[in-house]
């Protein structure tokens, strides 16, 4: 609604017309501050406003925006192991650090090295780079990283099963007849004939 004069010139008109369509836009400035809901394409200068000490352009949106949301914990932890493995689990990696008097030997005092787990994905060459980068700023300065390696983890599931197989062989050949035996007894016998004969004439006188 414009509350204007009726002799409002057309240049006043206009620019009631603009302020009104600004006054419509969304305000998003609170989202601007936080790294959940900031758009990507500001995320570099929420970082610097966190304080974020490492930043690649490399890394996933989700990296990006995990770096920003851990840094005051890091900021606060800064110093101790804690602040090393919270610094690299905001790339989603699983990192354990093997500190010099766990080891066997014992290495060099205050040394330590890094032992990450991935699962599934590769590792960028780059990626050594970041992880030094990430564990300079936020260990102490007293102790040194000696040595950075990778495992490469792939679970998986084993199954077991069995199985019966029952089968039945049969086998069909062309009939083979045996041999066939005849046996008889023998009866001896003897029989005597006896023929006679009569011949019959007319008489004669």
């Amino acid at each position: 609604m414009m509350l204007l004069p009726p002799n409002a010139t057309a240049m006043e008109r206009a620019r009631a017309e603009v302020g009104a369509q600004l006054a419509s836009l969304p305000v998003r400035i609170g989202d601007l501050k936080h790294p959940d809901t900031c758009p990507s394409d500001w995320l570099p200068w929420l970082a610097w406003e966190w304080s974020v000490d490492v930043w690649s352009t490399h890394w996933s949106e989700a990296q990006q925006r995990a770096a920003i949301r851990a840094s005051p914990e890091i900021h606060r932890r800064k110093g101790t192991a804690a602040a090393v493995k919270l610094a690299l689990g905001t790339l989603d990696w699983d990192a354990r650090l093997i500190e010099w008097h766990k080891t066997t030997p014992k290495g060099a005092p205050y040394t330590f090295a890094v032992e990450l787990t991935l699962d599934r994905r590769g590792f960028e060459p780059e990626l050594y780079d970041d992880v030094e980068r990430l564990v300079h700023a936020s260990k102490n300065l007293r102790s040194h990283l000696t040595r950075i390696s990778v495992v490469h983890r792939s679970p998986a599931q084993m199954r077991v099963a069995c199985a019966v197989v029952v089968a039945e062989h049969g086998q069909v050949l062309p009939y083979q007849p045996t041999a066939i035996r005849s046996t008889a007894s023998l009866a001896p016998a003897a029989a005597v004939i006896t023929r006679e004969f009569v011949s019959l004439h007319p008489q004669r006188n």
